[in-house]
C-alpha cells in the first residue's frame, strides 16, 4: 500500500500448482530447471519460514496501534486520512463517560478561549507529542476541552457550597467563598494541563534506568550482523518495560510508512530522556554517514555506564549526609534538650532557684517537667515522622536514573 515492496508468491497456490504438475497424465510434460526450483521442497518451507518470520513481526505492533502511529506524516489508510502527531479521534474511556459534561460548557468554553489569553502558557505541538506519547488517546482540543469542563464543574459545585456555608454563618467573609473554589478551580485546571507531561518525564526516568542494558544487547545484535531495524524489533519484543513500549511505537510508525530516520527523530522529539535522546541523534547521524554503528553503541553504553556510576557516588555521598543529619535530629537533640530542662529545672545554673521559695520552686519545677514531657512527645510524635517524610521525599528526588 505505501510502496515500493515484492509481494511474495502464494505458499497454498504454488503447492497446488506443485501437485498438479506431479499428478499429471502426461508424461511428456516436462519442467525446466527454473520451475524446479520454483517448486522444489525446500523452496517452498522456506517461503513457510518467511511467511511465518513476518507474521511474528506483525504480532509486535497491535492494529490498534497501528491506527494511531499513523499520524506521524499524514499517512492515509484505508478510509482515514491521518493528522500529525496526534491522535485522529479521542477514545479515553474517560472522554466518552464525561462527554456530556463537556458538551454543556462547550459554549462557555468557546467564549473563554476567544476573549482569554490562558492558552498561550501552553504549547499545543509540546502538549499533543506528552499525549502521543503516554498514550492517553485524546487529541488535543478534546484534552483541553475535557480539562476545562472538569476544572469548570469543581469549581461551579464548589462555589454553590461555600456561599450556602457563608449564608449560614459557617464562613465569615464572602472573599474566601469567591475567591477559594476559584483557586481550586485554576489549581485542578493547570494539574491537568500539566499531568500528560509529568506523566512523560516519568516514563522518562524508567528509560533511562533499562537503556544501557538495551543497547548493550541491540550492539551485540548489530555485531551478529543483524540491521539496524532488526535489532530494534527484538529489543521492542524484549522486557524492557517502557522502553520496549517505545522501540515499539517506533517499529509501528516505520510499518505505517514512515522512513527509519524520521521515526528515530520523532522519537527523540517526544521523549524527555537524554540518553535515548543522545542514541536517536547518533543513530541517524551514522545511518545517514554509513558508519559502523555497532562501535558507536557500545562507546555510548560506556559513557552512560560512567555517568550512572558517577552518579550513584553522588548519590550515595548524599544518602550518608541525610543520614547523619536525621541520627542527629532523632536521637541526640531529644537527648539534649530533654537534659538542658532537667538540669534548668533543677536549678543547678547559677543557682537561681536557690532563691526562690519551697513552695513556687517547687511549682516552676513541676511545671518546667510537665512542659518537658509535653515537648518530647510533640517532637517524637509528630516532629519526627514529618522530617521523616521530608527526608524520604528528598531522596526520592535525588535518587539517579539507574
Amino acid at each position: 500500500m505505501f510502496g515500493g515492496k515484492k509481494k511474495r508468491p502464494n505458499i497454498k497456490d504454488l503447492y497446488k500448482v506443485k501437485q498438479d504438475i506431479l499428478a499429471s497424465e502426461q508424461p511428456e510434460l516436462k519442467v525446466d530447471n527454473s520451475l524446479e526450483s520454483l517448486f522444489s521442497d525446500d523452496f517452498i518451507e522456506q517461503e513457510i519460514k518467511a511467511e511465518q518470520q513476518q507474521k511474528r513481526k506483525e504480532k509486535v505492533v497491535s492494529p490498534k496501534l497501528k491506527q494511531i502511529v499513523a499520524a506521524i506524516r499524514k499517512v492515509e489508510l484505508p478510509e482515514v486520512t491521518r493528522e500529525i502527531n496526534t491522535y485522529i479521534k479521542t477514545s479515553n474511556p474517560l472522554y466518552k463517560k464525561y462527554f456530556k459534561l463537556v458538551e454543556i460548557w462547550q459554549p462557555v468554553l468557546e467564549k473563554v478561549y476567544e476573549k482569554s489569553t490562558i492558552m498561550k502558557f501552553f504549547d499545543p505541538r509540546r502538549l499533543s507529542l506528552d499525549l502521543y506519547a503516554t498514550r492517553m488517546q485524546f487529541t488535543v482540543t478534546d484534552y483541553v476541552n475535557f480539562v476545562s469542563a472538569i476544572s469548570l464543574t469543581v469549581g461551579f459545585v464548589l462555589l454553590t457550597m461555600f456561599l450556602i456555608y457563608f449564608f449560614m454563618g459557617m464562613i465569615s467573609s464572602i472573599w474566601i467563598a469567591i475567591l477559594a473554589p476559584i483557586g481550586i478551580m485554576f489549581g485542578i485546571f493547570l494539574l491537568g494541563m500539566n499531568y500528560p507531561k509529568m506523566m512523560n518525564k516519568k516514563r522518562a526516568k524508567d528509560i533511562e534506568r533499562q537503556l544501557a542494558f538495551a543497547l548493550r544487547e541491540m550492539s551485540c545484535l548489530l555485531s551478529a550482523g543483524l540491521g539496524i531495524q532488526s535489532a530494534v524489533t527484538s529489543i521492542a519484543k524484549a522486557d524492557y518495560g517502557t522502553l520496549s513500549q517505545e522501540f515499539t511505537l517506533l517499529v509501528a510508525e516505520t510499518q505505517s510508512g514512515i522512513t527509519f530516520s524520521d521515526a528515530v527523530l520523532h522519537m527523540v522529539e517526544r521523549n524527555y530522556s537524554k540518553g535515548l535522546e543522545r542514541f536517536g541523534t547518533m543513530v541517524v547521524r551514522t545511518v545517514r554517514s554509513g558508519g559502523e554503528l555497532s562501535k558507536a553503541i557500545k562507546l555510548l553504553v560506556e559513557d552512560l555506564t560512567k555517568e550512572a556510576l558517577v552518579q550513584m557516588q553522588k548519590f550515595s555521598a548524599t544518602l550518608n549526609l541525610v543520614g547523619i543529619f536525621f541520627l542527629f535530629v532523632a536521637a541526640v537533640l531529644p537527648v539534649m534538650l530533654g537534659i538542658l530542662s532537667a538540669i534548668s529545672s533543677l536549678g543547678l545554673f547559677g543557682g537561681a532557684s536557690s532563691a526562690l521559695s519551697g513552695g513556687v520552686s517547687s511549682t516552676l519545677a513541676s511545671s518546667a517537667s510537665g512542659t518537658t514531657v509535653m515537648g518530647l512527645a510533640l517532637t517524637y510524635c509528630v516532629g519526627l515522622p514529618m522530617l521523616l517524610l521530608t527526608m524520604l521525599i528528598i531522596i526520592q528526588v535525588l535518587e539517579p536514573n539507574v
